[in-house]
């Protein structure tokens, strides 16, 4: 993670790697799970910071990322962790959505968020469901998803997650602006 934080992304998937192989050996559905979404969302994340400069690349992480993905949610059948499945649904969703498919995408976002902890509105998961539900034209619902995303994260002053929620909300009201819409709740 720390190699991840740092763009060091031929390190990060080389430990990564290590950890996989672990999973492996120790047969443990939730760390297999688990490592396959942190490679997963890497390679989907430099597969879009090398899209448009360098294509063979970022076709190589494509095809690692959905290769990842692919695991991620076979394991997660035995996967005994809620979070785990969460991130999974999560995970699929948006593939889905950045496949031109917000619908599918919105099921599986509400799956995930069914496997959450209640009481938790993280960006990480709303952010991305809200982003679905406008696409399909559902802006009052997503302006509510970051709405509760920005009072959770002013709730247990999580900055980060507070910063994100400000800026999407913006943007979506913003857009109900410039669209002459007026049903923002």
């Amino acid at each position: 993670d720390i190699h991840k934080m740092r763009e060091e992304t031929a390190q990060a998937i080389d430990y990564y790697s290590r950890c996989e192989e672990a999973a492996k050996s120790a047969g443990d559905a939730d760390l297999l799970a688990e490592v396959s979404a942190d490679l997963a969302e890497l390679h989907m994340r430099e597969a879009e910071r090398l899209a448009g400069r360098d294509e063979v690349a970022a076709s190589a992480h494509a095809e690692s990322y959905k290769y990842y993905l692919d695991l991620e949610t076979k394991y997660v059948e035995d996967c005994t962790s809620r979070p785990a499945r969460a991130r999974s649904y999560r995970n699929r969703a948006k593939y889905a959505r950045a496949h031109g498919d917000p619908s599918g995408a919105i099921g599986l976002y509400e799956k995930s968020l069914q496997n959450m902890d209640e009481g938790v509105a993280s960006h990480q998961f709303l952010i991305p469901y809200a982003k679905a539900l406008r696409l399909v034209g559902r802006s009052s619902e997503a302006i509510a998803q970051v709405r509760s995303v920005l009072a959770w994260s002013r709730q247990i002053g999580a900055l980060r997650s507070e910063a994100i929620a400000r800026q999407y909300l913006g943007l979506l009201l913003m857009e109900q602006l410039i669209l002459g819409r007026s049903d923002a709740p």
